[in-house]
This record gives C-alpha cells, structure tokens and sequence, in this order.
C-alpha cells in the first residue's frame, strides 16, 4: 500500500489537509488498481488513508 502512504507524505510536505490527500490517494494508480478486487476498499480507504496520513504527520514532524 505503497501507494496510500507515499502520496500521504507527499500531501502533508505540501500543507494539504487529509481531505485532500483522500482524494489524492484515490486516483494514484497503485491504488485505483487495488480499488476493482480488494474486499471492502470501500468501506477501509477512509482507515487507510487516515492512519497512513497521521503517521506522514509524525514523520514530518
């Protein structure tokens, strides 16, 4: 999950919110790649996205 971390960082280094770095995770490749056969993206992308960003924040901090 490369792909919801690495643009999480990227998101955080640029002053966006974890809103916006959804979105961005959304349409990374690695990711939408993922969204078509892993069971319940839907329902765990938000967690995903969440935790990924929060340790992006850490990171940077």
């Amino acid at each position: 999950m490369a792909g919801i971390y690495e643009t999480c960082v990227k998101a955080v280094k640029d002053g966006q919110d974890l809103s916006a770095a959804k979105s961005l995770v959304l349409k990374d490749p690695r990711v939408s790649k993922r969204a078509r056969t892993m069971q319940g993206f839907d329902n765990n992308i938000g967690k995903y996205t969440s935790l990924a960003y929060l340790e992006a924040e850490k990171e940077a901090f």
